[in-house]
């Protein structure tokens, strides 16, 4: 059983106690922290969350304890940790097993930015403000699995929430009444002690010593591949601050086309745009790696427990940045994660109205082509697919039942119930898949 008071933890620990997870991994920073030869005095700090557990929140790194997490600068912990992690808010940590989103709390919505796998470096931003004087202001979060995720049917119904309840013991409040709120339940279910499956995220941070300024060779190439993976990471960025500087001519484009959409199309159609050029996520369905959470159990316990009917509970969960060319990918007019704009639409257009009018706007793009190198390299280097639950009468916009039929990601492998595809779920309303053509 996953869920012993001791799950969540940390420890102190050496190079020679970790090499072999590390290598596992990431066999390149292995090698080169071989080359460093550290004593004893380089720290390391390994620790273990349990899923949905916030790594960083706001900006700052938390540990994990029997108790809870623990804010790095509390005074509940000992001098010596501190010390060893007070150079930065998010001290510099790789990801040892399953998977961590990086993604931002506005309060009113939750907006991914990435998913990492294992052997991933996270707060290396951080880190290269530290190596080189800088103060940081991050306000991201990370946590442990996947945030931004879903299952596809509805989980609201009161009797099934109820048996949920009865089963896992999490708090009588708990409720699932959109998409939104599916996140709060699977952690509440896969947090619970009477939940079996085992999953954990268990992370490295670096301490203060891996970083310090030395003449050291081996320990500046260290430092030279953590700066490198900062500039891998902050490609995603570059291309956004580019599609920004782009955004003028988008309009003007626009404008030349006598198209004249209103401020939520525009805010969604850049959007997509992000995620054309590999700048932001969009979202695919789980597969049976486990990585992102732990699904299996999950999907039993809405199937045996909850008794879903009729649709198989498909999850979904965000992509990584560094996958998004590999498999369709899809965004929601219905599960808005703008980063910039508003999600709300101000007017009273329908769903199907403003697809359409993205699609258009699209359409025009591709087939007149712009005045952009930039723009029109991403848009057309994919296809897009637009997709609703319910009939279009011009038949431009397919329906959502085609889904599983485009996509084998969707094919129901462990179909043992005989529950179907979930083509009704409001994700499907106003849906925009994206594939990379080959």
């Amino acid at each position: 059983m996953q869920n012993d008071q001791n799950f969540r933890s940390f420890r102190i620990v050496t190079w020679d106690q970790v090499r072999n997870d590390v290598l596992a991994v990431e066999p390149e920073l292995a090698k080169i922290i071989d080359a460093v030869n550290p004593n004893k005095e380089f720290k390391l700090i390994e620790a273990c969350y349990a899923y949905g557990d916030l790594i960083v929140k706001n900006g700052l790194a938390q540990l994990p304890t029997s108790q809870g997490l623990i804010p790095i600068t509390s005074p509940e912990l000992s001098t010596e940790v501190k010390e060893l992690l007070s150079y930065s808010s998010i001290p510099l940590f790789l990801t040892l097993e399953n998977d961590n989103e990086v993604f931002v709390d506005i309060h009113t919505r939750i907006v991914p930015l990435n998913l990492f796998h294992a052997g991933s470096l996270l707060g290396v931003f951080e880190t290269a403000d530290f190596i080189f004087g800088r103060e940081s202001a991050a306000k991201w979060s990370v946590s442990a699995g996947s945030r931004s995720i879903f299952a596809l049917p509805k989980i609201n119904d009161n009797l099934g929430l109820k048996r949920l309840r009865s089963h896992y013991d999490f708090e009588n409040t708990l409720r699932a009444n959109s998409l939104f709120d599916h996140f709060h339940l699977f952690s509440a279910i896969a947090n619970s002690k009477h939940f079996k499956q085992s999953w954990h995220n268990r992370v490295l941070f670096f301490s203060r010593e891996w970083l310090k300024e030395v003449d050291n060779l081996e320990l500046i190439t260290l430092q030279k591949y953590i700066l490198k993976q900062g500039w891998l990471q902050a490609s995603s960025v570059i291309n956004r601050i580019e599609l920004g500087l782009q955004s003028e001519k988008f309009t003007e484009i626009v404008s030349l086309r006598n198209l004249k959409p209103r401020p939520f199309i525009i805010d969604n159609a850049r959007h997509l745009l992000y995620i054309i050029a590999g700048s932001l996520p969009a979202f695919r369905s789980m597969d049976d790696s486990q990585y992102a959470a732990p699904t299996g159990e999950l999907q039993q316990a809405l199937i045996e427990i909850y008794h879903i009917e009729t649709h198989y509970p498909t999850i979904m969960h965000v992509c990584s940045l560094n996958d998004i060319k590999r498999f369709p990918v899809y965004y929601s007019l219905s599960y808005p994660t703008l980063l910039d704009g508003s999600p709300i639409n101000p007017s009273t257009s329908t769903i199907m109205l403003d697809l359409k009018e993205i699609k258009f706007l699209f359409d025009t793009l591709q087939k007149r082509g712009v005045n952009s190198e930039f723009i029109q390299h991403i848009i057309n280097n994919v296809e897009i697919n637009y997709f609703h639950t319910e009939q279009d009468e011009d038949t431009k916009i397919k329906l959502s039942t085609q889904i599983p039929k485009e996509d084998c990601s969707f094919i129901l492998a462990n179909n043992k119930y005989n529950l179907g595809f979930c083509y009704s779920s409001k994700f499907w309303k106003g849906c925009i898949r994206i594939k990379f053509k080959s």
